[in-house]
């Protein structure tokens, strides 16, 4: 988005209000125009054809979730969903998470993902993507 200078135009007008609306009002602006490179590595964690997705929203939120390889070979399933939002409470900051859009502890959390994680990863191949 930043290679091809989306909403770049937002910034030279000084339309900050159509920014954060577009970004989030907690963005920092640097985030939103510095060119940064994205990369990926896929591995099977548990021999089974199972795939891990680690993603962020924002310094505040992001999640974990699992697929399997479909009986067709091909297409993913989901299998779990898991989620960890952070909120400001009295200028702490306090963590909630979740497991298919379900509260649950953090003990539950760390636990339900290392339980995905049991065969750790060796040597990832991680290729950036162009």
């Amino acid at each position: 988005m930043v290679r091809n200078g989306f909403y770049a135009e937002l910034l030279e007008k000084g339309d900050m209000e159509a920014y954060e609306n577009s970004f989030g009002e907690h963005i920092g602006t640097e985030i939103g125009v510095r060119e940064q490179d994205v990369y990926y590595a896929l591995y099977d964690i548990d021999g089974n054809g199972i795939i891990e997705v680690f993603y962020t929203n924002s310094a505040a939120e992001s999640g974990i979730d699992f697929y399997k390889i479909g009986a067709d070979g091909v297409v993913p399933e989901p299998l779990d969903s898991f989620t960890m939002v952070g909120s400001l409470v009295k200028e702490e900051v306090v963590f909630t998470y979740y497991q298919n859009s379900t509260e649950i502890s953090e003990e539950e959390y760390n636990a339900k993902i290392k339980d995905y994680e049991a065969v750790e990863a060796e040597g990832l191949e991680w290729i950036q993507i162009q």
